[in-house]
């Protein structure tokens, strides 16, 4: 029970890594993306199940009292499940944090390329205030549900880094971030990426499932 509350903080960062939306003319994806979260004290494996809007993402593991996460970019709503206790928790994708800060940053192409779990990349280095990004970025996935609509809709003029990315239709498929200093201090990274067919089942919430009204009651605390 202790990897808890660390699954449940990767996953709310991987929205902004994993996919992004941008605007040329290729058709939706949909088939599954595995991928890895690294930070300095872990590493941890997921998969997203990609479907038009929604985008269900849970451990490799697959362990029963992991959350699982499904997002509805269409319906701007989250759910999360978990399967040892049928119970899920639903709330909207954006409710009505205060305006964030200016995110100023500089983006700087440069020659470099590699292929990433089968993914064409370009490297573009990304510096920001406190650090930088290495962003290996790809055109090949065209478009993925889950980037564009989470990011600053309630502000567009003021753009984040991913914004730049999703404008110019890329998605990352490895991001590695350095503090002021220079030291890694965490990373994702897509390992695999299959095309196919993924079945509306995974993506709602299965029939007999409780709602709780608090996350905190995915899984209640033994006594």
């Amino acid at each position: 029970m202790k990897r808890f509350p660390a699954v449940m903080s990767l996953l709310v960062l991987l929205s902004p890594l994993v996919s992004g939306q941008g605007q040329r003319p290729v058709l939706p994806f949909e088939g599954i993306i595995e991928f890895k979260m690294q930070n300095l004290e872990s590493v941890q494996f997921f998969e997203s199940y990609i479907k038009g809007d929604r985008v269900r993402m849970q451990t490799k593991e697959k362990l029963d009292y992991v959350p699982i996460v499904i997002q509805d970019h269409g319906a701007q709503t989250t759910f999360l499940l978990v399967t040892a206790t049928g119970r899920y928790f639903q709330a909207p994708m954006s409710p009505g944090t205060p305006e964030p800060a200016v995110q100023r940053f500089e983006v700087e192409q440069t020659a470099e390329k590699e292929t990433i779990a089968g993914l064409p990349c370009e490297l573009f280095i990304v510096k920001m205030a406190d650090g930088e990004l290495e962003v290996w970025a790809t055109l090949a996935l065209g478009t993925v549900a889950g980037f564009s609509q989470s990011l600053n809709q309630d502000n567009p003029t003021q753009p984040t880094w991913e914004s730049y990315f999703t404008s110019k239709g890329y998605t990352g498929a490895r991001v590695i971030i350095y503090n002021a200093e220079g030291h890694e201090q965490g990373r994702y990274e897509v390992t695999g990426v299959t095309r196919k067919a993924v079945p509306e089942s995974l993506l709602r919430v299965p029939r007999g499932y409780e709602r709780v009204a608090d996350q905190k009651e995915l899984v209640p605390r033994r006594r």
